[in-house]
């Protein structure tokens, strides 16, 4: 009588009693793996198993409620969260509060930095504006557009990382995640790309650069300009990202060596030097 009472409480492929087997969810299939397994392609269970009828069967590890490892599971059925929203709403009514979601507001794709399809050196800091109501961030720098080799994935609390090592001559792409309480979700920034310098390129170029630094800085310090050629006489402006012409907010002092630009009126943000009608992009820092 008891193996009999067993046999019908068992979940089996032909789903007639599923209310009063097992889970009691018609909407699940059977399971009778009792410790945590792997999935395959399809998130099915890799071992074949058979109900009390000899029908073979594998189990679902796309559900939350099976003991499918954790990349398995993505999904609870409409029967799961029927009964979970009535446990709450009558059983665990305390646990009901009312809070109102925090919303992102837009990424910012624009005011970025290193902005797409650039070259930058093995050393880069980057840079996106705040985004409203994000208490942190998933940065992410990959190898491939897809994301699928990733060189750098941290959650940070601030709007800027410096990452260093970077290997010479090959192409990144990078993206930004922002996540708070309510919402991790979101999908973020756009990705964006850039390109290392070949090393052999490396003293080429900064033999015809103006050297700008620091890079980003925070606000009220002092932008230092270095040129190679010793032209401290150089004609000097500096625009914001809209184009507006910004110069009077800054003094422009001309040392032995280089060119300090004192401001304590410019904002946060990104601005371009304008030096003999070549631009270079500066970032300020709040």
């Amino acid at each position: 009588e008891y193996q009999m009472q067993v046999s019908t409480e068992i979940e089996n492929i032909v789903r007639q009693n599923c209310h009063s087997q097992a889970d009691n969810f018609c909407d699940t299939p059977p399971d009778y793996i009792s410790s945590r397994w792997t999935c395959n392609e399809t998130d099915s269970s890799n071992t074949i198993q058979k109900d009390i009828n000899g029908n073979s069967f594998r189990s679902d590890g796309s559900l939350f409620m099976s003991y499918a490892l954790d990349n398995c599971m993505s999904r609870f059925t409409e029967e799961q969260m029927t009964s979970m929203h009535n446990n709450l709403d009558n059983r665990r009514n305390d646990l009901d509060r009312n809070v109102s979601p925090l919303s992102f507001s837009n990424f910012d794709n624009i005011n970025i930095f290193p902005s797409d399809s650039t070259i930058q050196k093995i050393k880069v800091i980057f840079f996106w504006n705040p985004i409203r109501n994000a208490d942190k961030y998933i940065f992410q720098l990959a190898r491939n557009k897809v994301f699928s080799v990733l060189t750098k994935n941290v959650i940070m609390n601030n709007n800027s990382i410096e990452v260093d090592s970077l290997i010479p001559g090959k192409r990144y792409y990078w993206r930004v995640i922002p996540l708070n309480n309510f919402d991790f979700c979101n999908e973020g920034s756009n990705h964006f790309t850039f390109t290392t310098e070949e090393l052999t390129n490396v003293s080429n170029t900064i033999d015809k650069e103006v050297i700008v630094f620091p890079n980003p800085i925070k606000r009220f310090n002092n932008i230092n300009i270095r040129c190679r050629d010793n032209n401290l006489n150089t004609h000097i402006r500096i625009l914001n990202n809209t184009g507006v012409d910004c110069t009077n907010q800054i003094q422009v002092v001309r040392n032995t060596n280089n060119i300090e630009l004192v401001s304590t009126a410019l904002k946060g943000g990104v601005y371009f030097l304008d030096i003999q009608n070549k631009f270079y992009k500066i970032i300020i820092l709040d």
